[in-house]
């Protein structure tokens, strides 16, 4: 198994992680890579452009020798494990949790307005 083969096996499972974690399974890796966004973290992101970047230079008949493959598989690495990591039911009870913040402190905040307002028109 050449290393170019490895990093191939590793693109593989880092796309079945992403379909897993964040429902990406449409379009070529640089696509699915960059649906997610800010999702992700900064580090996690560069890595995955680091393997979908070596990736596409790999066919390249001259170009493809010079790449350093070690440094994009021990990215496809640190990338799958933090994939591996993420729990998609904690993920979705957080952003559930932060939207109802978020509505909470507006009604409040509407609410605060209004007798505001109403104090200041003498109704109350």
């Amino acid at each position: 198994m050449t290393r170019g083969d490895q990093l191939e096996k590793q693109v593989r499972k880092l796309e079945t992680l992403l379909e897993e974690k964040f429902g990406v399974s449409r379009g070529p890796f640089e696509k699915r890579i960059a649906k997610p966004g800010r999702m992700l973290p900064r580090w996690v992101r560069h890595d995955l452009k680091t393997v979908a970047e070596t990736r596409k230079l790999m066919g390249h008949p001259k170009i493809g020798r010079q790449l350093d493959l070690a440094a994009a598989e021990k990215a496809a690495t640190r990338a799958t494990s933090w994939l591996k990591s993420v729990d998609v039911a904690e993920r979705r009870k957080t952003r559930i949790l932060h939207l109802t913040g978020a509505i909470a402190l507006n009604v409040l905040l509407v609410f605060a307005a209004l007798i505001a307002v109403l104090r200041w028109r003498g109704f109350v």
